[in-house]
């Protein structure tokens, strides 16, 4: 993942959560394969209506308390920034140099250095 260690030191401060389609089995491998280190995770599970719903990403606020209007969604695709627009989440897109998109949001990163470049001016 390019800039995937400029991102995490970037915004070390600042507490993270995962909110993914993957299971609980191949988000932990993930995670461990980048070493990447966050305060919660919300795995595809029964329960949880996954992306685009609202739902994940409800939990990821209740698991790091915080608040909607306090809070910064980075992600690919456009079912990520429905969940975030419906969880009233500002959301940040990350196009990974597709020219070819759909998001609406004012805020877009070709990559997570854009990214986190945008989080701290948020």
């Amino acid at each position: 993942m390019p800039y995937l260690d400029l991102f995490l030191t970037a915004t070390e401060r600042v507490p993270k959560a995962i909110v993914t389609l993957l299971d609980a089995e191949a988000t932990s491998l993930v995670l461990q394969r980048f070493a990447i280190k966050t305060q919660a995770v919300v795995a595809r599970v029964p329960g949880i209506r996954p992306k685009p719903h609202p739902d994940p990403v409800i939990h990821a606020l209740k698991l790091l308390c915080a608040e909607p209007d306090g809070a910064v969604m980075v992600g690919d695709s456009e079912w990520d920034e429905k969940a975030a627009e419906a969880a009233g989440v500002r959301f940040i897109a990350m196009t990974n140099g597709r020219q070819n998109h759909n998001f609406k949001t004012p805020y877009i990163a070709s990559n997570l250095k854009e990214a986190a470049k945008l989080i701290q001016e948020l």
